[in-house]
């Protein structure tokens, strides 16, 4: 099983979206990506590859979680959370 671990940017992303649905994040989908991080998960491509994405809706509004798979520690790093909105474009600024 899997161990997840949160990088130190995703707490500026926790701050920013709507406590319901960072409960959602933590209860529902986070037990479905720790299960399965390769299949639930759409691997990137690009200067972005070493990342996953894996998406969500909650209340009409859809969600990104970009995370790395450290498959000799069993580790997953949650890099961002958010919106659709401009994702990608953080993700890539962030990975600089």
């Amino acid at each position: 099983m899997y161990q997840i671990t949160y990088a130190n940017q995703l707490k500026k992303d926790f701050k920013r979206v709507d406590k319901q649905a960072m409960l959602a994040l933590k209860t529902k989908h986070l037990p479905v990506i720790v299960n399965d991080p390769y299949g639930v998960g759409e691997r990137l491509t690009g200067s972005l590859h070493i990342f996953w994405v894996y998406k969500f809706h909650y209340q009409g509004v859809h969600f990104r979680v970009a995370y790395q798979i450290i498959q000799e520690k069993l580790l997953i790093i949650l890099v961002q959370f958010g919106t659709r909105e401009n994702f990608y474009k953080e993700l890539k600024r962030r990975t600089r």
